[in-house]
């Protein structure tokens, strides 16, 4: 979308970033005090990021023993014995930079099915989302000043 960075967009979405000891019922209470919030940023002693905890993946662990039993086995011993962040931990995941263009972050967006994108610095920082409704009402904009 007209070689637009994604550093044009900040403020981003603020991340919240969670310690790698919390506990399962810490981030459900905070889950809850974040109603909007669809993942916490785990980072490293250096603030680097390591991973994401998604509300999906907390709901999942909580209620392990509703999964069938043709699960993977793995996946549900996982599951059941989740205790923290780090227990939850998503390690596969993607990012952007600030001086990314708009056009990739959208392709990143759509083939992953993400809903929102971390923003990270060139030392792996988290500096916050870029969301769907960000990109939306910039192309909302863009559509109107066309018309």
């Amino acid at each position: 979308m007209n070689n637009k960075l994604v550093q044009n967009f900040k403020p981003y979405t603020p991340p919240h970033v969670v310690s790698q000891e919390m506990n399962i019922c810490a981030i459900v209470e905070l889950f809850l005090e974040k109603p909007a919030t669809r993942y916490f940023c785990i980072t490293d002693d250096a603030g680097a990021l390591i991973g994401l905890i998604g509300r999906k993946r907390v709901f999942k662990a909580v209620f392990s023993h509703h999964v069938s039993s043709a699960s993977m086995v793995r996946q549900l011993y996982t599951l059941v014995t989740s205790e923290s962040a780090m227990d939850l931990l998503i390690r596969q995941f993607q990012t952007v930079k600030e001086t990314d263009d708009l056009d990739r972050v959208i392709n990143i967006m759509v083939e992953h099915d993400l809903n929102e994108i971390p923003v990270v610095s060139e030392t792996n920082q988290v500096l916050g989302f870029m969301t769907i409704s960000m990109i939306l009402k910039e192309w909302l904009a863009r559509s109107r000043e066309d018309h």
